[in-house]
């Protein structure tokens, strides 16, 4: 099919063709060319999933941490660093 955009080229792998395999059980009567399109967008969902998590995981630890401040007055590192040698 005649496309401006880029193309992409993949072997299929011992890898790969266990994917594909899997995707023909998921999507049945599919092409090999959607299956792979199903198999990428499917993976870039789960990734952006996972770096969604991590990101809200780090939120919530940045927050423990910022929860800790009031327990510390101004100034309070200075005051340590002060006693550190040069």
């Amino acid at each position: 099919m005649p496309t401006t955009r880029p193309r992409h080229a993949i072997t299929e792998t011992r890898e790969v063709a266990h994917a594909l395999d899997l995707a023909r059980r998921r999507w049945p009567g599919e092409p090999p060319s959607r299956l792979l399109a199903h198999l990428i967008e499917t993976g870039a969902e789960t990734v952006a999933a996972e770096e969604e998590r991590a990101g809200g995981e780090h939120r919530r630890a940045v927050a423990g941490l910022t929860a800790l401040a009031p327990h510390y007055p101004t100034g309070y590192l200075d005051e340590v660093r002060e006693g550190w040698d040069a």
